[in-house]
């Protein structure tokens, strides 16, 4: 998704000319791509968050008197 977005940036610049209704609109379609690269970085950042928390930890627990300890 994020790459599509920086290859939508890349175009809209190639394409940008000098009638300012055309370039209006490509000026929104660049925002709407950089709002996708954005919350595409979020809900990757996300994601892997989750995965880091889910992961099992290799820590083996004992059994411990607390009296003694």
């Amino acid at each position: 998704m994020n790459n599509f977005s920086d290859i939508n940036k890349e175009l809209i610049n190639e394409l940008k000319i000098e009638n300012q209704e055309i370039n209006e609109l490509l000026d929104d379609l660049e925002q709407n791509s950089e709002k996708i690269n954005h919350h595409g970085q979020r809900a990757a950042a996300i994601v892997k968050g989750m995965l880091q928390h889910s992961r099992a930890s290799s820590c083996k627990k004992d059994l411990t008197d607390i009296n003694a300890l």
